[in-house]
């Protein structure tokens, strides 16, 4: 399963647009259709990164980045290589329908990127439902560990804050429960906290693990480490982050994907 970012098709309408080179317009794409790209819009990237995956001359990329600032369409750490791109988190909420899944990426990201684009990235979308609760419950300090809050359905209206800490009741079922997948043997060099994250996140889209499916996550996962260190917990965040119920071999950035749909 590929990781789309998509990219409307108006935009080759846009008047702006319409003005930029061939070069600039693929800067332009690629700046919100790269691997890197998530749904808070915030990411790192390098100039250097940026000119070896376009091949485009360093100074017209330094150029066309502080023409974009000028617009007020992003912002840029050229010192630490953090971007902002402002409109990605408005067209990427409208594509996923499930908002738990937009919650737990946009905090995995704010734990992994330290910058002070996030204090802009709130203050655009502060009065969105789900950065309202993300403010409130994560930012503020009050739901530390989003295992509390990844069942819930923020979507409806209700007092959130209210029924957070209440106790689901577990669902009955007709046929005789499975055995529990906690049984399965976790290999040391795959984070418990990410695995279990993982789990959850399977239950959240009704594809929950069986043990034969789980035999084989882990099978996979030993696979993408023996490549290189460090990336089974990393297929699982990717997975975790995307609401994939598969696990893939992480890849760095690629080239933009031409199916994608979306712009700034």
């Amino acid at each position: 399963m590929s990781k789309y970012s998509p990219l409307y098709n108006s935009i080759w309408n846009d008047n702006q647009f319409e003005e930029y080179s061939p070069e600039k317009k693929l800067l332009f794409i690629f700046l919100s259709n790269n691997q890197e790209v998530n749904k808070s819009g915030i990411y790192k990237i390098t100039i250097r990164q940026i000119q070896f995956y376009t091949g485009i001359d360093k100074k017209l990329i330094n150029d066309f980045i502080n023409e974009l600032i000028n617009e007020q369409k992003l912002k840029y750490d050229f010192d630490k290589g953090i971007i902002f791109i402002k409109n990605v988190y408005k067209y990427q909420k409208g594509m996923i329908k499930n908002q738990n899944i937009m919650l737990l990426s946009i905090k995995r990201q704010y734990e992994l990127v330290t910058t002070d684009f996030w204090e802009d990235f709130l203050e655009i979308y502060k009065e969105d439902k789900t950065i309202k609760f993300f403010i409130n419950e994560v930012i503020n300090g009050s739901l530390i560990d989003h295992q509390l809050y990844i069942n819930k359905d923020i979507n409806k209206d209700k007092d959130i804050n209210k029924d957070i800490n209440k106790e689901e009741k577990p669902k009955k079922t007709k046929t005789t429960p499975k055995p529990a997948v906690k049984e399965i043997i976790i290999p040391n060099f795959v984070d418990t906290e990410t695995w279990n994250n993982f789990v959850n996140m399977r239950k959240e889209i009704k594809k929950p693990l069986t043990d034969s499916i789980a035999a084989g996550c882990i099978k996979n996962l030993t696979k993408f480490e023996d490549i290189k260190a460090g990336n089974a917990n990393l297929a699982l965040e990717n997975s975790i982050a995307g609401g994939y119920q598969g696990l893939f071999e992480p890849k760095t950035i690629n080239n933009f994907n031409n199916n994608s749909r979306l712009g700034f």
